[in-house]
């Protein structure tokens, strides 16, 4: 098993249980050899709410609303959801930026 710290901003707190609005962290425990996608649908799975806001319907394909960071690079610049995880990352979820 691998740990992440797992880093949400204050518009997805709700979703995923916490009290309030604020900003949370936390660890997450993962199978080795664990992915982006393991970690989204796990909490998908604990948090349906969560499968709401951050997945597409009927899929565990990323909505376009929301932005995930991996140790600092946008998931877009790796694999994408794809992208395998090791002990000590660091996943933050964010809204998407758009805009010109």
């Amino acid at each position: 098993m691998i740990k992440v710290t797992v880093e949400v901003l204050p518009w997805l707190t709700r979703s995923l249980g916490t009290a309030g609005s604020g900003h949370a962290t936390w660890q997450e425990e993962l199978p080795d050899e664990a992915t982006v996608r393991d970690l989204l649908v796990g909490l998908a799975r604990r948090y349906p709410q969560f499968r709401e806001t951050a997945l597409l319907p009927g899929t565990d394909e990323l909505r376009n609303s929301i932005s995930v960071i991996v140790n600092g690079r946008l998931l877009e610049l790796l694999q994408g959801t794809g992208t395998g995880l090791s002990e000590g990352d660091s996943i933050v979820l964010l809204p998407a930026f758009s805009g010109g």
